[in-house]
């Protein structure tokens, strides 16, 4: 009874970690890029980088955001209009890029970061860093833990198993 509850739990446990991947890759897949551009970029223009964006290997989904957009975004956000209040739109034409699973880390990030700088019409490229490093580091805690626990767990199954072998001779 004792070994069977043991390996009981250290399926269930194998199974946490296999939708518990899943769970990442949708973390990391959710991660939004911006990539702004200068305000007198042509819309034709930020149509070319966004299909030259499009055709990268790292890129899962892009999506341009006007400047008109961005102003109703911020409004609806901040409950005020930004345009009759300021007389003009400050905000800036952008792309907004989800990237696959595997290109979602710092270094990864600052190289993406340093392909699409290169471009003289980007202004800026940003994500949350904070956001990142946290996944990443709590990734890595959870990580830690299961597998000490897979471990502990295998060596219960072990005694138990020998000390069953043991009893029956």
């Amino acid at each position: 009874m004792g070994v069977a509850l043991v390996l009981f739990l250290l399926g269930i446990l194998g199974w946490v970690v296999i939708n518990g991947r899943a769970l990442t890759r949708a973390f990391k897949e959710d991660l939004e890029i911006n990539v702004d551009f200068h305000d007198n970029v042509s819309d034709a223009n930020i149509a070319k980088m966004k299909s030259i964006l499009d055709n990268q290997p790292f890129v899962l989904k892009t999506r341009i955001i006007t400047k008109e957009e961005a102003a109703a975004m911020q409004s609806q956000v901040e409950g005020s209009n930004i345009v009759e209040f300021l007389g003009y739109n400050p905000l800036f034409a952008s792309i907004t890029m989800k990237l696959e699973e595997g290109y979602v880390n710092t270094d990864s990030l600052q190289k993406i970061r340093a392909f699409i700088m290169q471009s003289n019409i980007v202004r800026d490229v940003n994500w949350p860093h904070m956001v990142v490093d946290q996944m990443h580091s709590n990734f890595r805690k959870i990580g830690i833990v299961l597998a000490g626990l897979s471990t502990i767990l295998l060596i219960v199954v072990i005694f138990l198993i020998d000390n069953t072998v043991r009893l029956a001779m």
